[in-house]
């Protein structure tokens, strides 16, 4: 009785450990229980019953991969399908030779063209008398090969996304000058006329990266910032936006250009000396990096290229390994902001949608006499910024 007790102490659990082992091998159990495990976790975070919202731990459930959709379903007021412009095409172009061609045939004697011109050559041509200790195109020595093997050098072996973020590196690295190094040259003067001419015959890009110029251009020569006032301390300083800048950016959103959106987005979403945004029912100080990535996603609305061949998502994942995401939408909802602040980004996008599409402004508030203590967001971009 003994022997057969002791046979069945140990023969019965190996018997179940081999019949599980077999079994767990069987197709689509393993995908049953990866199912049962995603519904544990969803039981975890299950709705506050007090009041039907998911609880701050939902966010443990989020797939970066789930939508195949490169933004959410949009409302029906939302605006219609993008002309392919010429400035789309710039703004999309992998090599710039080719438009250069085109707008030297004498395409580009209008005023996209000639901000397309001033684009273009600011990329690419070499500047004849900018000063010697200009930031600006400075020949990049290390050649395409070196500077891949360097990234390489930097990436685990044990990555399994490595040949992803290889690719992503390869295609955010490409030089969309072939062809025009050496060979177009230009001037600062004719960089600034074909800026300001563009912006004086009414194209809404121009005007707004004219604003964002020379805001940046004036901080600099004040030193970093305005001076001390007995309401305000020298300090780091902020940029300056006078009404007019003010009311140039506003035009050049109301006039649905993708890419005028983004820079009068990104001028606002600064830390501005003397100005505050305000929005919402309760009139709260913008999140400004939420700010600034509504208007991202609302110039994705309007025609701008925003799938996986964007750059904010091929450097996401090459540098940082957030390759799960395909689309700029994608990259910022899931690793870009934090949940709040994904929530915040729509509700902006919402509201700034209704201001692109009534030219109704009601709804931001653009309180003069102060900015919040402590609020340093800076953040710059584009051809002369």
């Amino acid at each position: 009785m003994k022997v057969l007790l002791w046979k069945m102490l140990v023969l019965v659990p190996l018997g179940a450990f081999i019949c599980y082992f077999f079994l767990s091998k069987v197709p689509g159990l393993e995908q049953a229980e990866a199912a049962q495990q995603k519904q544990r976790a969803l039981s975890a975070i299950r709705m506050n019953p007090a009041d039907g919202r998911l609880g701050a731990a939902a966010v443990l459930a989020i797939d970066p991969k789930s939508r195949p959709n490169p933004l959410p379903v949009k409302s029906a007021a939302s605006p219609g399908p993008a002309t392919f412009t010429l400035g789309s095409q710039v703004a999309n172009a992998r090599q710039y030779k080719p438009l250069h061609d085109r707008l030297k045939s004498g395409e580009g004697d209008t005023p996209e063209g000639w901000y397309a011109k001033y684009v273009i050559l600011r990329a690419c041509a070499t500047v004849t008398d900018r000063p010697a200790d200009g930031k600006t195109n400075v020949p990049r020595v290390a050649t395409p090969e070196l500077r891949r093997q360097r990234f390489i050098a930097g990436l685990s072996d044990a990555d399994p996304q490595k040949a992803v973020r290889i690719a992503a590196f390869e295609q955010l690295d490409q030089n969309r000058c072939v062809g025009l190094e050496g060979f177009a040259t230009t001037t600062e003067a004719e960089l600034t006329q074909l800026l300001d001419t563009a912006a004086k015959a009414g194209d809404a890009k121009a005007r707004t990266a004219q604003v964002e110029r020379d805001m940046w251009a004036a901080y600099r020569a004040s030193g970093n910032g305005a001076p001390a006032t007995p309401t305000h301390d020298a300090g780091p300083g902020l940029p300056l936006l006078s009404d007019s800048q003010l009311d140039a950016l506003k035009a050049g959103v109301v006039s649905r250009d993708p890419e005028a959106m983004i820079v009068a987005g990104r001028v606002l979403s600064n830390s501005i000396y003397d100005l505050t945004l305000q929005i919402g029912p309760d009139w709260q100080n913008i999140d400004q990096a939420a700010f600034n990535n509504a208007w991202q996603l609302l110039a994705c609305e309007y025609g701008m290229e925003c799938g996986n061949e964007h750059a904010k998502v091929l450097s996401a994942c090459a540098y940082q390994g957030h390759c799960g995401a395909t689309t700029l939408a994608d990259n910022l909802y899931f690793y870009g902001n934090s949940p709040h602040q994904s929530q915040l980004l729509e509700q902006y996008r919402a509201t700034l949608r209704q201001i692109v599409e009534s030219g109704d402004w009601s709804q931001i508030r653009f309180t003069r006499g102060g900015s919040p203590v402590g609020s340093r967001y800076f953040v710059r971009g584009g051809p002369g910024a």
